[in-house]
């Protein structure tokens, strides 16, 4: 029997087949993603004057001491005072001691103040009720007492908000980006697959790292990561679990398994970054918060890397789409860039401001500089936008309120949470030259900063009592002129920067508040 030829033809229908019997059914085109701007959430504006309904009436008047309602409670607590002391307190209804002030034995069963100061203030100052207020029923509240509480107030404050709804906030917000990640990862082709496992991997470790809250986290997080498990290539999960194994060692110095990039320009990633500070609040569900909130905010992507860029490009779209239901009615049905709008304004007033661009910044950047008309799961594997991302520049600021007292140096990176510095932070680093100290550190900095005349010229007093005197330091010889120091200098720049701040600055952080208090010590 002779042999058959087989024409290019049919070989060619033939290689078709097989191909797609090898393949399987054509994949669909991924479908657009409209990018989604986040909400201005605005904490700042204060509100409206309110005209006067009550005009003070109250005039002062001087009485015996002996009429004073606590004064019974003072003498048992201060002990018994000599004639001068004595004279001295009728006069000026004040007295400062050279011995300790304690507070007043406790009572059984009573629970100890969580504030020695502010106890002994409630249980010395007075009766509050109104019916009794009178000259010998004052309280003086100046502004060291008022500063005393705010300082309390925040140190227990901020603490259990990061614990409790901030914390909650913070993990359904992941759980939404999270599940919008696998649905654009299903979408993808096989180049664009691998930058969406890598984002979803950054996202897990943030996930179990918000929601592990044990007594012995480490091995807790190994096997919280088991249900994530399945999502994973052997080789990224690997990655995962060794990344998680440092976090919870607190230490050593290596480069990040998955991608990111310490924001404050470092080569390696610092795991001691990961332990919670000597003294901090006690409680699981606060150091679940802190250790995500550093993997959120102290590594980002770097706009420098195609690597770094193609994650942030697929953040974006993750926070856009708007098809996931998400976990949590608060991050859910679309509403993604609203919560994480939300919830950076919270962190904003409570602790301050953030260093580099978030979401709000990027967004843009991202929208004006990939030049195409729609995004889809696949655009981060088109190395042409990647290629223009890289090149455009500058990276985009971050917004907000003292942004002239913000470092520029981290702009390559871009974080889902930065974080936050509060105003006297920045105008400290403002202050402060790297590796010198200042020429003094004085009390009379937030009011010269603020304008205030008289203590300017109390600090030139100041700064040049601390100067060495010119040609050696004879008693003969004055002082250098203050106005030529370095700290001069920076005080009256910073001033400028801080005097042309809206008033609505001020009232954007509840540490740029109370820095504006200090101008009254």
């Amino acid at each position: 029997m002779g042999v058959r030829l087989i024409t290019p033809v049919l070989v060619w229908a033939w290689l078709a087949a097989a191909l797609a019997l090898w393949s399987g059914p054509a994949l669909a085109e991924p479908e657009t993603v409209p990018l989604r701007l986040a909400p201005a959430s605005n904490l700042a504006s204060p509100p409206p004057a309110a005209a006067e309904a009550v005009k003070p009436a109250f005039k002062d008047k001087n009485f015996p001491l002996r009429e004073a309602v606590n004064l019974k409670e003072i003498y048992e607590l201060i002990g018994p005072l000599s004639p001068a002391q004595e004279k001295f307190l009728e006069e000026n209804r004040f007295l400062l001691l050279a011995k300790p002030f304690f507070l007043m034995s406790q009572q059984p069963g009573e629970q100890p103040p969580a504030d020695e100061m502010l106890a002994n203030f409630d249980r010395l100052g007075g009766a509050l009720a109104p019916a009794r207020r009178a000259p010998q029923n004052a309280r003086f509240v100046g502004p060291d007492i008022i500063l005393h509480a705010w300082n309390k107030y925040l140190e227990t404050r901020v603490p259990m908000a990061e614990a409790g709804p901030l914390r909650e906030s913070l993990s359904a917000l992941l759980a939404g980006l999270y599940e919008n990640a696998a649905a654009l990862r299903a979408e993808a082709g096989r180049p664009a697959s691998a930058d969406w496992e890598r984002l979803m991997a950054q996202l897990a470790v943030a996930r179990i790292l918000v929601d592990t809250d044990a007594d012995d986290p480490g091995s807790e997080a190994l096997a919280n990561f088991e249900p994530y498990r399945p999502a994973f290539s052997e080789t990224m999960a690997r990655k995962i679990r060794a990344e998680l194994s440092r976090i919870y060692q607190g230490e050593g110095r290596e480069p990040s398994q998955l991608g990111l990039t310490p924001a404050g320009g470092e080569a390696l990633v610092d795991y001691a970054w990961f332990a919670p500070p000597a003294g901090s609040p006690a409680g699981a569900g606060w150091r679940a918060y802190f250790r995500a909130q550093v993997w959120l905010g102290r590594l980002g992507w770097d706009s420098r890397t195609e690597v770094g860029l193609a994650d942030a490009l697929n953040w974006a779209l993750a926070m856009s789409l708007s098809r996931q239901a998400g976990a949590g009615e608060e991050a859910g049905g679309g509403q993604l860039p609203a919560a994480w709008a939300r919830l950076t304004a919270i962190t904003s007033f409570l602790s301050g401001y953030a260093d580099l661009p978030g979401y709000r910044e990027w967004l843009p950047f991202l929208m004006k500089e990939a030049g195409v008309s729609e995004f889809t799961a696949d655009t981060s594997s088109d190395r042409e936008v990647l290629a223009r991302l890289k090149a455009a520049g500058p990276w985009p600021l971050v917004s907000g309120p003292f942004r002239e007292l913000r470092p520029t140096a981290g702009r390559g990176v871009v974080c889902l949470l930065p974080l936050r510095r509060s105003l006297p932070e920045l105008v400290e680093a403002g202050l402060i030259s790297p590796g010198r100290r200042p020429e003094l550190y004085s009390g009379l900095w937030p009011p010269v900063l603020l304008g205030h005349e008289g203590a300017k010229i109390l600090m030139d007093r100041q700064v040049a009592l601390t100067r060495p005197r010119a040609g050696g330091g004879g008693p003969e010889k004055t002082p250098d002129p203050p106005a030529t120091t370095a700290l001069a200098a920076r005080l009256a720049q910073l001033s400028a920067s801080l005097l042309a701040e809206p008033e609505s600055a001020w009232f954007s952080s509840l540490l740029a508040e109370e820095w504006r208090l200090l101008t009254c010590l």
